[in-house]
């Protein structure tokens, strides 16, 4: 599914083990930089994180995390297509790598 620019962005994310089982994320700690492309070196365009709402863990024990992108931070995508990976901030001894992903961005057809 597209983000649309200008809107609000909402995406849930299920953490399993490899037999299906919700692993327990409760606690965790997320960052993720979006960038127009995987290796462009300028700042991201877009920086979600925990602290700043852009992770919610909305049931940890069912490993279901919450990705939340505001309607005002969308026109930052200025892009056609987005790039970013999830980090797990928490972890000891340091960041941990968890996924990456890619999304088109458009302009929505009904302008608010």
């Amino acid at each position: 599914m597209p983000i649309y620019r200008g809107t609000y962005y909402p995406r849930v994310f299920l953490f399993t083990d490899k037999n299906g089982v919700a692993v327990d994320i409760t606690g965790w700690e997320f960052l993720a930089h979006f960038k127009g492309a995987k290796t462009d070196p300028d700042p991201p365009l877009l920086e979600l994180s925990t602290a700043n709402g852009g992770w919610e863990v909305t049931n940890g024990p069912a490993g279901q995390l919450q990705m939340n992108i505001l309607s005002d931070k969308t026109p930052l995508l200025t892009s056609s297509k987005v790039y970013f990976d999830v980090l797990r901030t928490d972890a000891v001894p340091g960041p941990m790598w968890l996924f990456e992903a890619s999304v088109p961005v458009k302009d929505p057809i009904t302008h608010v």
